[in-house]
């Protein structure tokens, strides 16, 4: 760590220094840049505001997702998980589903490749009854950067996948039954489209 990168630190109080490297899930890189960017806007170290924090976050830390190599699947699934609002058993499920309508080129199956994610502190154990884990914030933001992948990697991007596989929960769900929908429709809300919910219902 740069002697930067330690001065800054050293203005947090325990409180802002415990906030800022569970939002980045531990990598000091990521905290770091955010940290100089606050300063350099004239903002305090320990700044929370959510809107601000996101546009700091430097498009240099934007992960890349390209193919052949296991990273890059762990990668492809925490970008579907990045969009859920509220990673529950059922959206556990639905991002699982995802990865497989992507065709992720990989010998790693999404449980595997979810618990690599957990024992990286990329996805965080959550003590909520409903909702079995959390996405560090920064990492989130970051992940939901993600917009494209390596051809060779996956068919569909991110954002495709969980339309896909939102699709076809919708379709498979008898016209009677509404478990889970409020988690669906709150999932398209995040990834602001609506032609998911049109295929889905049409199926019905």
């Amino acid at each position: 760590m740069s002697p930067l990168c330690e001065v800054l630190l050293s203005t947090l109080s325990e409180s802002e220094l415990e906030q800022v490297f569970r939002a980045s899930g531990g990598r000091t890189r990521i905290a770091a840049s955010l940290l100089r960017a606050r300063v350099e806007a004239g903002l305090p170290a320990g700044d929370t505001d959510p809107d601000r924090t996101v546009a700091m976050l430097s498009p240099e830390l934007t992960p890349t997702v390209g193919a052949g190599s296991r990273e890059s699947a762990v990668l492809y699934l925490l970008a579907l998980f990045a969009w859920t609002p509220q990673i529950t058993p059922s959206m556990v499920d639905l991002v699982h589903a995802a990865f497989a309508a992507a065709e992720v080129a990989t010998s790693a199956t999404p449980e595997e490749l979810t618990s690599l994610l957990t024992a990286e502190g990329l996805l965080a154990a959550s003590a909520d009854t409903d909702v079995v884990f959390t996405v560090p914030d920064l990492i989130r933001a970051l992940m939901r950067r993600v917009t494209s992948v390596d051809a060779n990697l996956a068919e569909k991007s991110p954002r495709e996948a969980l339309g896909a596989a939102v699709s076809d929960s919708i379709g498979r769900q008898r016209s009677d039954r509404r478990e889970g929908l409020t988690e669906v429709v709150e999932l398209v809300v995040e990834l602001r489209d609506w032609h998911v919910l049109e295929r889905g219902w049409a199926r019905r």
